[in-house]
């Protein structure tokens, strides 16, 4: 079945399983029929945009077809960018597009839109117009550390990104440290990747041993984790986290 999005076609462009890895456009041929039976390979899709599709032939025709089935992202037969979702004029010029019936979705290359993400902006909009929201589930790297945890499910506070200067981070992290420890809830934060390791320093210096920090890395990603230990334990072995994603969490012990 050609419609089918595990199908091999003609052109297609294809992703190494477990990687970000993508090869080709190459002719559909029994080696890659073999591979894709072992999920050794999957066909990629185009996430609407600037640029070029790099599909080929029948592969290319098909994503041609969907798209110009759906018209909320192109016009005069060209893709174009979506517009920007913390944009309100943006926002309700899209969602215009829906008031005669239409159903439209937001998405997110990573992560829940609205939750750390943007789509708020849009939604908030949605409901001013009267347009029905349905939320479904998706991922969300929060929720998952702190499920994953052992902190308070009950109570619990996401902080976003701390602030850039050095002084100015180790306050904030007092501030959170005595939130944890007064109300007994989860503290969540984040960090730009390149500054994981130096965030982690600073955590380890500012906050009391006995605090316990979780540092979840890479979740649903091979070789992620979840671990949980006090402040005194991370600093006796403390580990490189690098450029991986990462959510923090501080809580009472």
């Amino acid at each position: 079945d050609a419609q089918c999005w595990d199908t091999g076609l003609d052109g297609e462009a294809w992703m190494l399983d477990g990687s970000r890895s993508v090869f080709g456009p190459e002719p559909w041929s029994d080696a890659l029929a073999e591979r894709l039976a072992r999920f050794d390979i999957h066909p990629s899709g185009p996430l609407w945009g600037r640029g070029e599709l790099r599909t080929q032939a029948d592969a290319r025709a098909l994503e041609l077809a969907t798209l110009d089935d759906e018209h909320l992202l192109a016009s005069a037969g060209r893709v174009q960018l979506a517009p920007d979702l913390g944009d309100v004029a943006a926002a309700v010029a899209l969602l215009k597009l829906m008031l005669g019936g239409r159903n439209a979705g937001v998405m997110s290359e990573a992560g829940m839109p609205g939750i750390a993400d943007p789509g708020s902006v849009l939604v908030r909009e949605a409901h001013r117009m009267g347009i029905a929201v349905i939320p479904l589930v998706g991922p969300n790297s929060m929720m998952l550390a702190l499920a994953a945890s052992g902190a308070n499910g009950q109570r619990f506070s996401f902080h976003g990104y701390l602030p850039r200067t050095p002084q100015e981070r180790k306050a904030a992290l007092r501030r959170i440290e005595a939130d944890a420890l007064r109300q007994g809830g989860a503290e969540l934060f984040m960090e730009t990747p390149y500054r994981n390791d130096v965030v982690l320093g600073e955590v380890l210096e500012a906050c009391d041993p006995r605090t316990l920090l979780t540092i979840a890395v890479d979740l649903m990603q091979p070789g992620g984790s979840v671990v949980t230990r006090s402040v005194g334990q991370w600093a006796k072995d403390r580990p490189v986290l690098g450029k991986r994603p990462a959510i923090f969490i501080l809580s009472r012990p």
